[in-house]
C-alpha cells in the first residue's frame, strides 16, 4: 500500500513521461530515486 503522498509523487512520475504501473514503482527503487 503506497501512502497518499507517494501516490502523489508517483502520479507526477507518471505525468512527467515514464508510464509506470503504482504497483511496478516499487517501494524501494521509488525512494531510491528520491534520493
Amino acid at each position: 500500500m503506497y501512502d497518499e503522498g507517494v501516490l502523489t509523487s508517483i502520479k507526477k512520475y507518471t505525468k512527467e513521461g515514464k508510464v509506470l504501473s503504482e504497483q511496478k514503482f516499487g517501494e524501494t527503487d521509488y525512494y531510491k530515486n528520491t534520493k
